[in-house]
């Protein structure tokens, strides 16, 4: 087989809470070059100690939510035998890529930009990360695609809820009151870049296509037209800011639902927005699969596609249906 599909779950246990809620920053696969030249000189010598502090200390100024990229690590152990077995196996007609739901779409980022910015892969044998519902946890995460001379957008799919909250935690604004109280904490939060200058936590990355289902599932979105639809929110297109991402991102903010006492349990509207509705639309899109495999303008597919610029639709928007 010369695919392989990466399926990572989502939270599911007090320890992926307690991963998904320890979201200070830390910088984000520093000194990794030097570290595996290092390792592939064959120069090390019995008494000779490899000064991992002093490397990392020479980074970027890339960061990552530091719990999920702790566990993205000792997934990438986990995996990369395997994927360098497959890679071995089919060479350049190997393909992976990398999917999952919550918190297993962020770990999808991580791993995939792990294994590019650590050159185990070539960017050809990476088919674009698929995350639904997942939350963004980089900061300055363009940066490794520009170094790489890499177009974000075609290698991460964001798949989000139009009223979900998760997607939302880390990169919504916050507000002057709780940015100082952040900083006050004495740690990596004091000099966060994303906080000092954005007033977020982590920044949005890649393509992000928004999810409104009918209005018997969840109630429209204030910024998008009534009714069922996919929208791609498309950076690429003239006239694009920004603000419109974030006007959206803050629309709900993610502080709002949760003072709201019926959000909560298994009918509240954050299971609701972040699972429920989600399934539906996956058991409707499996459906249209089993019915009409031919048609180009299914769900995945769409996610699974080459370059924006083959599919974009021909108005102005910045949304677009």
């Amino acid at each position: 087989m010369l695919f392989v599909f990466l399926d990572l779950q989502g939270i599911d246990s007090l320890a992926s809470w307690q991963a998904y809620f320890l979201f200070e920053p830390m910088e984000f696969e520093v000194g990794m070059d030097k570290i595996l030249r290092y390792k592939a000189s064959g120069a090390r010598k019995i008494n000779e100690k490899l000064n991992l502090t002093d490397i990392l200390m020479q980074g970027t100024t890339v960061l990552a939510h530091r719990a999920i990229y702790e566990l993205a690590k000792k997934l990438y152990e986990h995996f990369i035998p395997e994927i360098i077995d497959h890679l071995v196996r089919h060479g350049e007609q190997a393909k992976l890529q990398f999917t999952g739901h919550c918190l297993g779409g962020s770990l999808s980022v991580i791993l995939q930009l792990m294994l590019l910015t650590r050159k185990v892969v070539s960017p050809s044998n990476l088919l674009p990360v698929v995350t639904f519902g997942s939350p963004y946890v980089f900061c300055g995460g363009q940066k490794i695609f520009e170094q790489l001379r890499l177009d974000e957008c075609n290698h991460i799919r964001s798949v989000m809820l139009h009223r979900d909250i998760v997607p939302r935690s880390f990169s919504s604004k916050i507000s002057d009151h709780v940015t100082a109280i952040l900083k006050s904490l004495h740690g990596p939060l004091e000099s966060h870049p994303c906080l000092t200058k954005n007033k977020i936590l982590y920044s949005p990355m890649g393509k992000l296509f928004i999810v409104q289902p009918d209005e018997m599932s969840s109630p429209p979105h204030p910024l998008l037209p009534l009714g069922s639809a996919l929208y791609a929110l498309n950076s690429t297109r003239d006239g694009f800011s920004l603000s419109v991402l974030m006007d959206f991102l803050n629309s709900p903010h993610p502080l709002e639902t949760p003072s709201d006492p019926t959000a909560y349990g298994s009918e509240g509207t954050i299971i609701r927005d972040h699972l429920k509705a989600m399934n539906g639309i996956v058991r409707l899109n499996t459906r249209i699969l089993r019915t009409a495999r031919k048609r180009s303008n299914i769900l995945w597919p769409l996610l699974n596609s080459p370059p924006p610029s083959s599919w974009n639709h021909e108005d102005e928007s910045d949304i677009e249906s």
